[in-house]
């Protein structure tokens, strides 16, 4: 369409030249023609008038002198020749005189020509009718006259008729040039319309062909080096050229919004690789750039004189925060941490936030000992408290060292080894660090080990309950048992609770070794007297899982164990976790008449805030704090206040660890109401326990062991 459109506007614009240019010769062609031909008659016609005139005078001037040879004739020949001689250049004369009457044009030209003929005539007539001889000289004398005027008049109309060749010869010479002029004015007139009509023609074509197909040419070359600020070419036509622009403006708006929508992709692209790569609240690096991180530092590997080493930070009183002062207080912290962590870091380290409250970082140094010390101080940092909204929060963290390449060749391994270290200097003492040594390794594999063989024995129920009594001071009866989980293993012998209980936990196996034991428990305690209760511990794991009630409440169900009868206890540790989360559970398991015991109180975090926001039924004093009551005085004062916030509570209080009499009598005089201990008795298989139930059912027994 486009192009058909250029050739029809060229097409026109040549087939108007063509046909101005024709017209313009055809007419110059005809008018040279006809000024040519004009001037060819007037030539042929002056010059034939020209000669017929000089014959006839040539013939006048001859027929004079044939006359005066008649005149002065001496002789009859001499006569007779003169004669011949006139009637020659009268036949000659006649001829040239018919000739001349055809060539004459004008009527001036033919008056002349009429008086030189009459003339003519009449000196004819004269010598027709004159025998030459007058009779006297009077009528030689007019012959004479009559014959002059003759002449006369003859040379007068041939001056005459030349005179007027020539006035006519001149008019129709400034006729022709005054045709010739005319022919130029209208040649030159006609080249200028032609000269105009074209460039007229030339300027439409580049106003509306060209120029716009230059402009949308460069806007294309531009726009196709993605300058997208380029003007659209104004047209106002209709045809395939406004066509073109229009679809230009159309196109160049595609491409604006579609350079816009590629910029907002590479943004969002940008943006999503960025959050690939950082953490959202703290901005530093996450766990993938870590990696990648690492294992750059393992390829390029460091110096010969340089250490390289990855930190493995965990902070160790995070969890209250976001109990105690919310999620916002806990970002708070968080970002400080990590701008501390930030501030600690040199050119070409890094620290990073691996998630919740674990953080990371890759650092140089000149030697193990420098390296060690920068853990140090990083630690003494970290250990400054944050202050948020004025509350001085004090966090701490522990830190786990690993060298590279000495302790990992892979990210992954660098990362467990830092894991190991950091988790060993946790148990040791939380607020320090340690470096990964063999040893954790070793540990690592002996825990994978005790796990394996824990798993066997959970499935083979080689781990069973044993009963700790549970006595009532005041009144010297016993009210109940706590179920404590027991393993020897067939290689190992006795199992530690405080070895395996922690491996059970870490390797998911705690609900599964609970629920094993809650049922066990309650076939092997069915028939017991209805008076005694069954404490069982639950794991801080086990309160993340929103089915423990229905867990327990359908083992109750299935072997037909009263609720009320059973005593759930739970640590402070394991209500901060999430203490929303935790009280909806507790509240559940109290629903369906199952106690609720808080354990180990006084060892967790704002005790009296747990107490305030949950419901108990009972609480126990950690055996610290029971076995240093002689001690320390402190220890003493804060048992005392236990109990008295007990009674003020209305929650009886379980003193645990009562080892011998004195304690016993101490903890009855401060009004503690229940207590268990080696005192009163171990842990024992169910076959013991029953014998014990037995023992203590007897009034004499039951004195001897209170006094």
């Amino acid at each position: 369409m486009f192009f058909r459109t250029i050739v029809a506007r060229l097409y026109a614009a040549f087939v108007f030249g063509v046909v101005v240019t024709a017209g313009l010769a055809a007419f110059c062609v005809y008018e040279i023609t006809s000024i040519d031909e004009i001037t060819q008659k007037i030539r042929k016609r002056a010059m034939s008038q020209s000669l017929l005139i000089g014959e006839l005078t040539d013939g006048v001037a001859e027929f004079h002198l044939a006359e005066a040879k008649l005149l002065i004739a001496a002789s009859a020949l001499d006569t007779t020749k003169a004669l011949e001689q006139i009637r020659r250049v009268e036949t000659f004369m006649d001829s040239n005189l018919v000739k001349f009457a055809a060539t004459v044009g004008s009527d001036q030209q033919r008056a002349l020509f009429m008086l030189a003929e009459d003339s003519w005539i009449v000196l004819r007539k004269t010598h027709e009718l004159t025998d030459f001889r007058p009779a006297n000289p009077r009528a030689v004398e007019r012959f004479n006259d009559d014959l002059d005027k003759a002449y006369r008049n003859a040379e007068e109309a041939a001056d005459a008729l030349l005179d007027d060749i020539k006035t006519r010869a001149a008019a129709d010479g400034e006729a022709v040039s005054e045709a010739t002029r005319n022919t130029i004015h209208v040649a030159a007139n006609l080249t200028i319309v032609s000269l105009f009509a074209t460039g007229l023609v030339l300027w439409f074509i580049r106003r509306h062909v060209s120029r716009p197909l230059s402009e949308i040419t460069r806007a294309l070359t531009r726009l196709s080096r993605g300058d997208l600020h380029v003007r659209v070419p104004a047209t106002d036509s209709d045809d395939e050229i406004g066509e073109m622009a229009r679809a230009f403006k159309v196109f160049l708006a595609n491409a604006v919004e579609l350079k816009t929508a590629n910029i907002e992709k590479e943004r969002a692209h940008a943006l999503a690789e960025y959050l690939a790569q950082h953490d959202p609240l703290t901005g530093l690096p996450n766990r993938r750039l870590l990696s990648e991180t690492l294992a750059r530092v393992i390829d390029e590997r460091a110096a010969q004189d340089e250490v390289q080493a990855i930190f493995l930070i965990d902070l160790d009183r995070f969890k209250p925060v976001n109990d105690l002062y919310g999620h916002a207080t806990g970002d708070c912290v968080l970002r400080e941490v990590a701008t501390r962590l930030q501030h600690a870091m040199c050119e070409g380290e890094m620290a990073a936030r691996l998630g919740g409250d674990e953080f990371a970082a890759v650092l140089r140094a000149a030697s193990v000992d420098r390296m060690l010390a920068r853990a140090r101080s990083l630690v003494v940092s970290l250990n400054q408290p944050v202050v948020v909204d004025l509350n001085y929060l004090d966090v701490g963290a522990t830190i786990g060292v690993a060298l590279s390449p000495a302790h990992g060749k892979t990210p992954e391994e660098l990362l467990r080894a830092a894991d190991l270290a950091m988790y060993q200097a946790k148990r040791d003492r939380r607020g320090s660090f340690r470096m990964f040594e063999d040893s954790l390794e070793e540990a690592l594999r002996s825990k994978a080990h005790l796990v394996a063989d824990l798993r066997k024995a959970i499935d083979a129920g080689d781990v069973a309950p044993f009963y700790q009594p549970l006595m009532c001071l005041a009144k010297g009866e016993l009210i109940g048992f706590e179920i404590l989980a027991r393993w020897t293993h067939a290689e190992r012998g006795f199992v530690p609770p405080d070895v395996f209980i922690p491996a059970a936990e870490d390797a998911g196996l705690i609900g599964e070794l609970t629920y094993q034991l809650l049922r066990r428990v309650c076939r092997e305690t069915l028939n017991w007297p209805p008076h005694l209760s069954l404490a069982l511990n639950i794991s801080p794991t086990q309160l993340d899982d929103p089915a423990l009630p229905q867990r327990i409440l359908s083992i109750l169900v299935q072997e037909n164990f009263p609720p009320s009868r059973l005593e759930i206890e739970v640590t402070e540790n394991a209500l901060i976790r999430d203490i929303e989360k935790a009280k909806t559970i507790l509240e559940a398991i109290r629903s369906v008449g199952i106690h609720v015991v808080l354990d180990d109180f006084g060892t967790g975090y704002s005790s009296l805030y747990h107490l305030r926001k949950l419901r108990f039924d009972k609480i126990k004093i950690d055996r610290s704090y029971v076995q240093s009551v002689f001690d320390d005085p402190e220890s003493a004062k804060i048992v005392d206040a236990i109990i008295g916030l007990g009674k003020s509570l209305g929650l009886p209080t379980t003193a645990e660890g009562i080892e011998d009499q004195e304690h016993l009598a101490r903890f009855v005089e401060l009004g503690c109401e229940f207590g268990q201990g080696y005192h009163f008795g171990k842990a024992m298989t169910v076959a013991a326990a029953e014998s014990f139930i037995d023992e203590w059912s007897i009034e004499p027994m039951r004195r001897k062991k209170i006094a």
